[in-house]
């Protein structure tokens, strides 16, 4: 369900009470750029790939691109489990936000685009 600021106050019980409901919150950031394919594994104390990256790993990577990109929309998914039925309900909720930053927060963003 898109969320703006015309619907944010009538979807707002609904959205507290999905999360209220919920098992497990899945949410996400859509950026206005990614990071380059140099974080897609770690790297050794030696220099070499080690494959998966650790969280800590993960989380200075994406507080780089969070710190280096804007954030245009934020996603939220209140999964709820249907045990009587043997299934999940989910209920996503996107938040679309304006790309424009203020000035005087004094924050440099970059917004890339490449095809390829």
């Amino acid at each position: 369900m898109d969320v703006d600021r015309i619907s944010f106050q009538p979807r707002l019980p609904a959205l507290l009470e999905a999360i209220a409901n919920a098992h497990f919150v899945a949410f996400d950031l859509e950026l206005s750029g990614i990071q380059s394919r140099q974080f897609n594994t770690a790297k050794a104390t030696d220099g070499t790939h080690e494959g998966k990256r650790t969280l800590q790993q993960r989380y200075e990577e994406m507080k780089d691109a969070a710190e280096r990109y804007q954030v245009l929309q934020v996603g939220i998914t209140c999964v709820e489990e249907d045990s009587e039925r043997g299934l999940y309900v989910m209920r996503p909720y996107n938040f679309y936000l304006n790309p424009v930053m203020e000035e005087r927060l004094d924050v440099e963003r970059v917004f890339s685009y490449q095809s390829g």
